[in-house]
């Protein structure tokens, strides 16, 4: 997975030519540094758009190409990023891209026992 940024002055230009659920081809972008906070993907560099950027729809693309890509972190690695702000993580810090989709209020015990905890350090942390 790789971060990618359409700058505001380019969407005009790009938001026609993009959709949720497609593949493409992109050539002809400026590999930049990450934004240094709360990055949706844990990587150092990121692809960003530029009057130059190609975009092109594979409308066959091959039958082992992902249709999700993202990455769980066990109970401990989200421990460990607890306070951090280098990487975006969400209610439960699932960390994937946009053709994802989470079910983040699943009935999951694990899940409600971590959002029980994280209530209660949070009430803990303002007195």
């Amino acid at each position: 997975m790789m971060d990618a940024q359409i700058p505001g002055r380019r969407v005009d230009q790009f938001k026609p030519l993009l959709k949720e659920g497609a593949v493409y081809y992109i050539k002809y972008f400026e590999v930049a540094e990450a934004r240094p906070q709360y990055r949706p993907v844990d990587r150092l560099l990121m692809a960003k758009f530029t009057a130059h950027t190609t975009v092109t729809e594979d409308t066959r693309p091959p039958s082992t190409f992902p249709s999700y890509a993202c990455k769980i972190l066990s109970f401990d690695e989200l421990r460990a990023r607890a306070y951090k702000k280098d990487i975006l993580l969400g209610q439960l810090a699932l960390q994937g891209s946009t053709v994802c989709r989470w079910y983040p209020n699943a009935p999951i015990q694990e899940t409600i026992s971590l959002i029980s905890r994280c209530h209660l350090a949070m009430l803990f942390s303002y007195t």
